[in-house]
């Protein structure tokens, strides 16, 4: 195949991706109230990439081969286009900006920005933490028949942290695996989106709601980290939906106050344990995002939510932190393995992680001091 044509192909196939993940999660989140639509969009996504990569995960463990994620990859996208139609005006519309010459100004702008961006997630991979540490995990997976401890690279010695890589195993199962940088960058559209949406809210201003989506969509940050396979457009996703329903709710507290703070607390939870699951330094944000959501809850209902919370992050972080227990001895990989005795990781890993540990906590004390002195 020409690269023409395999550009195409990773295009195609990275699109019925997005199709899939999002559609797929508008079928789970249908018994919702009606929401905005930058709520939508972001839930949609979050719920839609949690059962597939579970899906694709419980496939690694069991050895499939390539064609069982090929299945699964298709009843992905079936479900998506179901998920997509049965899921129509399921939301709210968004207040646009007054038509004007500033109006054609920044969405022209915002046009070549997301040209450009998908002109670089359309190129070859060719970054070496793309080649050797977010790619590397799919093709493992097919390549051992199946999830396996790895030791090196040392992120790969966290299989906790790998779920997204996991899921890309469907791409390096079709042939595409650059398809995951259009996934990826799909993820980052949503949380611009997203971004409008709560600060057209918060401003009562579409125009500044415009201004701030294209400012987090312009620059090195997204340009290089939005259009790689790796979770950084995700995880960033994850963050912001789980503080912004805390801080700042805008309409969404006003379409589910009768319901109470459920609706908001679901979002929390499922934003953290999503966050959580693409880098292990993102859990203890994660954790205070769950904590203060149901801080805000009494009585019963603490209790009966608090429950929810468990069930949503054992679904999204379990399976491979039971995994990773049974075949190393440590829940949580090369990462705290010290502190479970006897495991499966070599010293020469262990040490690793244990000076990565102290440059970070050198590099925290550093900034602590820094900040104290202003």
């Amino acid at each position: 195949m020409d690269s023409s044509a395999n550009v195409i192909l990773n295009l195609f196939v990275g699109i019925l991706g997005l199709i899939g993940i999002s559609g797929l999660g508008r079928l789970l989140i249908r018994p919702l109230r009606p929401l905005p639509l930058h709520w939508y969009t972001s839930l949609a996504m979050l719920a839609g990439f949690a059962v597939s990569s579970v899906s694709v995960q419980c496939l690694a463990m069991a050895g499939s081969e390539r064609i069982g994620f090929r299945v699964l990859g298709t009843g992905i996208v079936v479900l998506g286009l179901a998920g997509l139609w049965i899921g129509r005006k399921r939301y709210l519309s968004l207040p646009r900006p007054q038509a004007g010459p500033s109006r054609i100004f920044t969405c022209s702008f915002v046009c070549i920005v997301l040209a450009v961006l998908v002109l670089i997630a359309l190129a070859p991979s060719t970054k070496i933490d793309e080649l050797y540490y977010h790619m590397l995990v799919g093709r493992r997976v097919l390549d051992d028949h199946g999830l396996r401890i790895y030791q090196l690279p040392y992120e790969q010695a966290i299989v906790l942290q790998m779920g997204y890589q996991i899921a890309e195993t469907v791409f390096h199962a079709t042939n595409t695996a650059d398809a995951g940088n259009i996934l990826s960058l799909g993820f980052g559209m949503a949380l611009w989106i997203l971004i409008y949406g709560v600060v057209t809210e918060e401003t009562e201003s579409a125009e500044l709601g415009l201004v701030a989506a294209l400012t987090g969509a312009v620059g090195m940050y997204p340009a290089v980290w939005y259009v790689t396979a790796g979770p950084h457009a995700l995880g960033d996703l994850a963050t912001f939906t789980g503080v912004a329903a805390l801080f700042l709710p805008g309409g969404l507290s006003k379409v589910v106050n009768n319901t109470g703070n459920k609706t908001r607390s679901f979002i929390c939870f499922l934003a953290a344990a999503c966050a959580a699951s693409t880098k292990i330094s993102l859990v203890p944000v994660a954790v205070v995002i769950t904590s203060a959501a149901l801080f805000g809850l009494k009585g019963a209902a603490r209790m009966k939510i608090g429950a929810v919370a468990a069930g949503l992050w054992f679904f999204v972080m379990g399976p491979l932190v039971i995994w990773t227990y049974i075949h190393t001895g440590s829940p949580f990989g090369a990462a705290f393995a010290q502190l479970f005795g006897q495991t499966a990781y070599q010293p020469t890993v262990l040490q690793a992680w244990r000076t990565l540990a102290g440059s970070v906590r050198r590099d925290w004390a550093t900034l602590c001091t820094l900040s104290s002195s202003f």
